[in-house]
């Protein structure tokens, strides 16, 4: 949802670039051919775009193709906030954009947040927490883990100037606070270059005894069926199946899948997960609908059920930054079996895109809504759990330690846990001081979310 923004960079060279092209066009006196790229966009969305009734009667922008792209979608599609509209789908030039699984990275990520004073007025420097790292990483190298402060990149305060720089970039060292307890010393780590890493969606999986009882415990951050853009390869999608058969042969009779900081992405994927999860005697059944702009709906069923646990429930933990592919799988899920929600509302991603290329250029729009079996599709604001388990893992008091994912005794899972107990939901505890004295100004999860469900 965010790559807009990203292209702000790339509009003014493409103009420049138009404006010399027309002039040779009017000098050589030689017409567009029937193939430009300009008319690839406006005839793609004329007929495929999910209102595609609107773009007859819009403006279109010819400065660019990204601005005629942008001129002609809907308001209803993504959505407005803090003044400014955020579009689901989106327009790249190949030959100048990276894709995120391309880019050089340290190996974590972070929430950024924004110091300020007992009046909440900034006081113009940042803290960034580190919320995981990866497996293999500079950053794991470091011994940086989940939880750690870090208050300055090579000693100069983080400021809204440089905070990008936690992204990736040369070697370098971080100042590091454990904890935020008065008197803690910060310690310097000198962490190596970023480097180029596709990122394992699965993240870590494991079986918790809980009463007697064997838990499944999944944290699974992008749907993605293999490395790298090649939706041929299924190296994720068959590790995850690996996965399931070790859940089945274990005998899990409950399962956590945690989904807090998984944005979406491929359709085929979430079928699968879906299909270890929803219960037996459903497994061939009705996963989604997909109703494109002329009423036709299209059924996707359960993938590969073999080693479908057999549950009657599902535990999903969730965050604002969960969205499109995670909320098809909890309405997918939600006509067969109870599924509860720990964590706080979800984007409200119901619709569905398709990837498009021309020449150098790509385009990803938003050509389908989302139903479930029942028909159900009104999560446009979100999912929202119950109030007992309404919760924040960023802002709690009581998980300022940011214990690491799998602990039983992290903010989140424990309260899935607590259920599996039989005890009740404990009830947050008000934040402390350090806490209330921060606000969260950047998640880097957010440049990971995919603009809609990827039907192909």
């Amino acid at each position: 949802m965010k790559k807009i923004q990203i292209y702000i960079f790339l509009t003014a060279l493409v103009c420049i670039s138009n404006v010399f092209s027309a002039c040779e066009d009017e000098d050589n006196n030689s017409p567009k051919t029937p193939d430009s790229t300009e008319e690839w966009i406006t005839n793609f969305l004329k007929t495929e775009y999910l209102w595609s009734d609107e773009v007859a009667s819009k403006t279109p922008d010819n400065s660019s193709p990204e601005n005629l792209f942008y001129s002609l979608l809907s308001l209803k599609d993504g959505k407005t906030k803090n003044g400014s509209h955020y579009y689901y789908s989106y327009i790249e030039n190949n030959s100048t954009t990276k894709s995120i699984n391309e880019e050089s990275t340290y190996g974590f990520e972070f929430v950024l947040y924004n110091i300020v004073d007992n009046a909440e007025q900034p006081l113009g420097y940042y803290y960034a927490r580190i919320l995981y790292t990866l497996p293999g990483s500079p950053a794991d190298s470091a011994g940086l883990k989940r939880g750690d402060w870090i208050t300055k990149i090579a000693k100069q305060e983080i400021t809204s100037n440089n905070y990008k720089e936690l992204m990736g970039g040369a070697a370098t060292k971080l100042s590091i606070l454990k904890n935020m307890a008065i008197g803690q010393r910060e310690e310097e780590v000198a962490i190596k270059a970023s480097i180029p890493m596709d990122e394992n969606p699965l993240l870590l999986d494991t079986i918790l005894n809980v009463n007697n009882k064997n838990v499944g415990y999944l944290v699974y951050n992008h749907f993605k069926t293999g490395k790298g853009e090649n939706t041929n390869d299924q190296t994720y999608d068959n590790e995850m199946i690996e996965i399931f058969k070790k859940f089945k042969n274990e005998k899990v009779s409950e399962f956590v899948l945690d989904l807090r900081y998984n944005g979406g992405g491929y359709l085929s994927s979430a079928q699968l997960l879906a299909g270890f999860l929803v219960p037996e005697n459903n497994k061939d059944g009705i996963f989604c609908y997909l109703e494109d702009n002329k009423g036709k709906k299209e059924a996707y069923k359960f993938r590969n059920a073999n080693y479908n646990l057999g549950l009657s429930r599902v535990f999903i933990l969730v965050s604002n930054q969960t969205a499109s592919a995670s909320e098809a799988v909890i309405n997918g899920l939600k006509p067969y079996m109870d599924v509860i929600l720990i964590g706080n509302t979800t984007e409200g991603k119901n619709v569905g895109s398709i990837h498009e290329t021309h020449n150098e250029w790509a385009i990803q729009p938003i050509v389908s809504r989302i139903y479930n079996k029942d028909n159900s599709t009104d999560y446009e604001n979100g999912f929202t759990p119950e109030d007992k388990f309404f919760c924040n893992e960023l802002n709690s008091s009581e998980n300022n330690a940011l214990r690491p994912l799998g602990d039983q005794r992290e903010y989140m899972l424990s309260k899935a846990l607590d259920v599996i107990k039989g005890d009740a939901p404990k009830k947050a505890l008000a934040s402390r001081s350090t806490i209330q004295r921060m606000k969260i100004e950047y998640n880097s999860i957010e440049r990971k979310q995919e603009n809609a469900v990827l039907i192909r």
